[in-house]
This record gives C-alpha cells, sequence and structure tokens, in this order.
C-alpha cells in the first residue's frame, strides 16, 4: 500500500489540526520509508501559510539536521501562543466528569492532556480519578478496589 499523505497544515493554533499533521506526518515518511535525514524536507510540501513561512525562514536552508521530533516541537512553539500549554493546564485543573459518560469525559481528558503536554502516566491516572463523579469513584474503590495509587489510568 502506497502511504497516505497528511493533510496540509497552515500554522493554525488548534490542537487536533496539529496532533493530526504529526501522527499522520511520521505514519507517511515512515511507512514510505523516507530516510531520516529526508523526513522534514519531505514533510514541508503540506506546510501552508504561517507554517510554511516558519519553515522558509527557520529550516530551509538546512532541512537535513532537523529530526523530526525537534522540527514538530519548534513548528508547535512556533504556531502556539507561549502561554497555550498554561491555559490547559489550568482548564485540566478544572475539568470534571460531570454529568457525562466515562467515554466521553476520558476522551476529552486525553484531549486536554496532549495540548497541555502531559505525559506522565501517573499524572494522569490521578488526574482522572480526581475528576470522576463522588459516586463512580467510590463504586470503584470499594466495589472492583481498584485505587488510584496503585491502579493504571486505563484499568480505572
Amino acid at each position: 500500500l502506497k502511504p497516505e499523505p497528511p493533510e496540509p497544515y497552515d500554522g493554525t493554533p488548534d490542537v487536533r489540526k496539529m496532533l493530526r499533521f504529526v501522527q499522520d506526518g511520521t505514519d507517511y515518511v515512515r511507512e514510505g520509508g523516507v530516510h531520516k535525514k529526508l523526513r522534514v524536507k519531505k514533510l514541508s510540501r503540506f506546510l501552508r501559510g504561517s507554517a510554511e513561512d516558519w519553515y522558509i525562514s527557520h529550516v530551509s536552508g538546512n532541512p537535513y539536521e532537523w529530526r523530526l521530533n525537534e522540527f514538530f516541537t519548534a513548528l508547535y512553539n512556533y504556531c502556539f501562543p507561549a502561554t497555550f500549554r498554561q491555559e490547559q493546564r489550568r482548564k485540566l485543573a478544572r475539568t470534571m466528569q460531570g454529568d457525562l459518560p466515562i467515554k466521553k469525559h476520558t476522551m476529552r481528558l486525553e484531549e486536554l492532556f496532549n495540548s497541555a503536554g502531559v505525559t506522565d502516566e501517573k499524572e494522569k491516572t490521578l488526574k482522572l480519578w480526581d475528576s470522576l463523579r463522588p459516586k463512580l469513584a467510590r463504586a470503584l474503590m470499594y466495589r472492583y478496589e481498584i485505587l488510584p495509587d496503585t491502579t493504571t489510568y486505563n484499568e480505572i
């Protein structure tokens, strides 16, 4: 199968668009067997708007020295406001399950974890636990003997 190219990314500070570009772009160059030194240059064809402007001024002079991770990190830092992650962490701190079904609540948390740069599994587990409806947390604790300190995010 021929690898599917990513949708172009225009530099909009939208976490979903950026994450999609990162995931699809990474898959595209890896599945296509693109040599590591050529991956950033290959992905530059899918940049538009301010993302393309940034690439031209910061990367195009020597794209072969950039690795994907540092490229994506630098692109993110350029496209998103400096306070974005801090704002996302504040949103995350305020997020509670409320009336949402658990699946929708965890989807919302995952999006905030990604946009806030939270990667630590224990931090994710504790946030999930602390944000559950109290009745659900008690049921998990007493009925299923699940405790936040001894379980994983996925087990909850």
